[in-house]
Parts: structure tokens; C-alpha cells; sequence
């Protein structure tokens, strides 16, 4: 059940990539899952749950975003060849 519920999420970022404005429907996907996880805990009256859960989110994404920042940045001369 949870590896259909990833795959449906994943269609879901995919489909939302081909719309016209793509960068706010992926980001409004994330956040609003992000938001939903949060938001069942907090109903659940889990607060640690919901301090976690908007932890690990705040950490991921900062993860990400170092890792893509310096993606770019170190391999600016190697993504030419790449693409080729």
C-alpha cells in the first residue's frame, strides 16, 4: 500500500510537470503533502509527531537544495559534455 501510495505521487509530480506552470503545481504537490502529513498528526493529537514530521521535511529540503546548488556549481563544465 505504501509503494502504490509513493508510484500515485510520483504520477501525480509527473502530471503536474507537464502543466503550463510547472515549478508552482510541483511545488504546491510537495507542499501541500507535506502539509497534509502534518496536519493527520496534529488531528491525531501526535505533536512530536508533528514537530518530526516538519523536521525531517525542513532537513530534506535543505538537503536537496545543497545538494543541487552545488551540483551545478562544481560540475558546470562537465554538464556540456554530458549533454551532448
Amino acid at each position: 500500500m505504501l509503494c502504490l501510495e509513493y508510484w500515485a505521487f510520483e504520477i501525480l509530480v509527473i502530471l503536474a510537470g507537464l502543466m503550463p506552470n510547472s515549478e508552482v503545481t510541483t511545488s504546491l504537490i510537495a507542499m501541500c503533502a507535506t502539509v497534509s502529513k502534518v496536519s493527520n498528526e496534529l488531528g491525531a493529537g501526535n505533536l512530536d509527531r508533528a514537530k518530526n514530521a516538519m523536521a525531517v521535511t525542513l532537513k530534506l529540503s535543505v538537503l536537496l537544495a545543497l545538494i543541487v546548488v552545488l551540483s551545478l556549481g562544481l560540475g558546470h563544465n562537465t554538464r556540456g559534455w554530458l549533454l551532448q
